[in-house]
């Protein structure tokens, strides 16, 4: 599948709007170096967060918008829906992994020369904010913690 530049803006664009709405989500997979999404029984896309547990649809991250290489993607992923399993797309291709760690090619993917999607969104699922609570401060870029005390 050969993917636009417009393409390209609308896959990154439709995931920084759904990882501002939870910072827990996880866009990237860094074992397969790949984004990391799932479609559920009506072939909706949400990211990944459960680790592998099925939480109800109104806890699911789905996507605020939907690009064509997404809606695509649904439409092939579609014969195996009843097993399980998460999507990744890399810079080559879009596959599919089903609860038993068998990989199927979904499609090919040409992204425009000049962008590095994966990239983009991976930078940007890094970007977190440092969270204070009841004296404790976490900060999710360097996982490291401190007490308010030490702050001051």
């Amino acid at each position: 599948m050969r993917l636009s530049t417009r393409d390209a803006d609308e896959v990154v664009q439709c995931w920084k709007e759904t990882m501002n709405t939870n910072p827990f989500i996880t866009a990237y997979n860094t074992h397969r170096q790949a984004l990391v999404l799932s479609f559920d029984d009506d072939l909706k896309p949400f990211l990944n967060y459960t680790k592998g547990y099925h939480h109800p649809k109104a806890k699911r991250p789905y996507l605020k918008t939907v690009p064509r290489v997404i809606r695509h993607l649904g439409e092939l992923v579609y014969p195996f829906r009843g097993t399980g399993g998460r999507v990744f797309i890399n810079r080559e291709k879009a596959y599919y992994v089903d609860e038993s760690s068998i990989s199927t090619d979904l499609c090919e993917l040409s992204w425009p020369k000049d962008r590095d999607v994966i990239n983009e969104v991976r930078r940007f699922s890094k970007r977190r904010t440092i969270i204070t609570l009841r004296g404790v401060r976490w900060d999710s870029r360097t996982g490291g913690t401190d007490t308010v005390s030490d702050l001051n």
